[in-house]
């Protein structure tokens, strides 16, 4: 619509949660292993579509991002909930989203934690996404530049270029 990026703002709604939980799998089973596997995978895809978005669209202010908290009601056929799971799932939405604005929880802030828990970072370990921001407005965790993180080049190439 001829928008500059500048005048452009983004609220992203997660639908993967923001952290990953440590689990013992030493007796998962096939089913068991593939549940986690797929709950890892929506993890990282959700990221990796993050991080793409947030360096195509240079200037583009993605203010707040949502993820949720609570596990979403499932059954084996599709939305096949009851108006009680419905309203549940609901609630739990809105829930996320005003400890979201709130707290101002920024992209920034998930890039940050999804970086250094990806290279195995030992600041981070212990801290879940909320303990982590909490940390980080208070000071104890270190600033973050993206484009320095050698790790993270695949995302930021292009800008590196222009």
């Amino acid at each position: 619509m001829g928008f500059s990026n500048e005048d452009i703002v983004v609220d992203v709604v997660m639908t993967s949660s923001a952290n990953l939980k440590e689990v013992d799998a030493s007796d998962y089973k096939s089913v068991q292993m593939l549940f986690r596997y797929l709950e890892i995978s929506s993890f990282y895809n959700s990221m990796d579509g993050l991080l793409r978005a947030k360096f195509a669209y240079q200037g583009v202010d993605f203010r707040y991002v949502i993820a949720p908290t609570k596990a979403i009601p499932s059954s084996l056929k599709p939305l096949n909930m009851n108006q009680k799971d419905m309203e549940a799932a609901f609630d739990a939405g809105v829930a996320d989203a005003n400890d979201a604005i709130d707290k101002k929880t920024t992209i920034d802030d998930l890039i940050h934690y999804h970086a250094l828990k990806k290279t195995g970072n030992h600041g981070v370990k212990g801290h879940t996404y909320g303990s982590f921001v909490e940390a980080k407005q208070r000071g104890e965790i270190e600033q973050y530049d993206i484009m320095k993180d050698i790790y993270m080049r695949k995302y930021t190439y292009k800008v590196m270029q222009d």
